[in-house]
């Protein structure tokens, strides 16, 4: 788990025997000259000594500066270098790839809204100009009224009636 801070510690135990088998520099020594049997049996007869030793080390050191303790009994194992980078490789890539249709996306929402801000504008001119023309049209109306309320007005006095103002 690369993501996880931890740390590495190699502990050479300076202890002659325990449960039978030479420990310290010795058991090391045996373990790397012995074939894979060997290591195996040193790390099932040593396991809950290890993890008690990583129990201690995580309340005098890990829970001062917030760390967790790993997990257990885990059976977890670290990737190999080639399975991380390769990994690595694909997220970049993603990475990449998911920019680029951003950048694709946000220039054609660019390209929208330009093409709506001139149709608003468009629509806009096109709404002052029928203005104008209703504005002028109720001026002729109106002018119109005038001369019809004027005309009949005259008509009216004729016969004596006048129009209230």
């Amino acid at each position: 788990d690369e993501r996880s801070p931890h740390v590495h510690i190699l502990l050479t135990p300076i202890v002659r025997h325990m449960d039978g088998l030479s420990l310290g520099i010795n058991a090391v020594k045996d373990s790397l000259a012995a074939p894979p049997v060997g290591l195996q049996k040193l790390k099932g007869k040593h396991r809950d000594s290890m993890s008690r030793m990583q129990d201690a080390y995580y309340e005098q050191v890990g829970q001062r500066f917030g760390l967790e303790r790993g997990e257990k009994g885990s059976q977890k194992s670290h990737e190999a270098v080639d399975v991380v980078k390769a990994a690595q490789l694909r997220a970049d890539d993603m990475q990449a790839k998911s920019k680029a249709v951003a950048k694709q996306i946000e220039e054609e929402a660019q390209a929208a809204a330009k093409t709506l801000m001139a149709e608003v504008e468009s629509n806009r001119r096109a709404h002052d100009l029928q203005m104008k023309q209703l504005d002028a049209r109720q001026a002729a109306f109106a002018d119109w009224l005038s001369e019809v309320s004027r005309l009949v007005g005259k008509s009216l006095a004729s016969y004596g009636i006048t129009m209230p103002p």
